[in-house]
């Protein structure tokens, strides 16, 4: 389990460096789960096939509900920086590639 924490840390990590857009500043109480742990579930949901609510009670918290993380605006808001995420990440892995040519 140690190993999925810290792989969730890394991913946690890098996805500001591609998504420059999640730096905004909300109003409010703070949610259970941010938008960068969100993505970085979604992310490691995807590399591991272990559900996004199974990884967050592992990783996050044991308290955490559903509705918790799969409101409809919610949802819309984290697909969007997924999407800008792994557009940066390709058109930088593009780069990296013509520059080593």
């Amino acid at each position: 389990m140690n190993y999925l924490f810290n792989l969730f840390q890394q991913i946690q990590q890098i996805i500001p460096t591609y998504c420059p857009t999640v730096l905004s500043v909300k109003v409010g109480r703070a949610p259970k789960v941010s938008d960068v742990q969100l993505c970085a579930l979604y992310i490691l949901s995807y590399i591991t096939n272990i559900p996004v609510l199974n990884l967050a009670k592992t990783l996050i918290d044991y308290s955490i509900q559903s509705w918790h993380l799969f409101r409809k605006e919610r949802t819309k808001r984290i697909y969007k920086l997924l999407r800008e995420y792994m557009q940066n990440r390709a058109m930088s892995i593009n780069l990296l590639k013509t520059s080593l040519r």
